[in-house]
């Protein structure tokens, strides 16, 4: 009984969603803030890559994420309602740790 309680645990506990940042309300790109169109959901991200065990590089950053998101997207002026969560996946021998930053973008 207690061996079965513990792995229902370890089940549980592995499907943990920890989110980095929530409900930011303006990130502004530039120093023009007045209310602009909006541009829709923008998403950016910042990963790293293990492989073999061997981490290619240092931590996601939140900070390169976030400017990730200006990339691609029409530059947008400022991001409303701005969430930063993590994600990835680890397969033995390669693993990938992101953090991706999602946003409404204000042109």
């Amino acid at each position: 009984m207690r061996l079965s309680g513990l792995i229902a645990a370890l089940l549980v506990s592995g499907c943990t969603h920890v989110i980095v940042a929530k409900g930011i309300k303006l990130v502004g790109f530039d120093d023009n803030v007045k209310k602009g169109r909006g541009g829709g959901e923008i998403e950016g991200q910042d990963c790293i890559h293990t492989i073999l065990g061997y981490r290619l590089g240092g931590n996601p950053d939140v900070g390169r994420a976030i400017r990730s998101t200006t990339s691609g997207n029409g530059s947008p002026r400022y991001m409303n309602n701005l969430r930063v969560e993590p994600d990835g996946f680890d397969i033995g021998i390669y693993a990938r740790d992101c953090l991706v930053a999602r946003g409404l973008a204000v042109k």
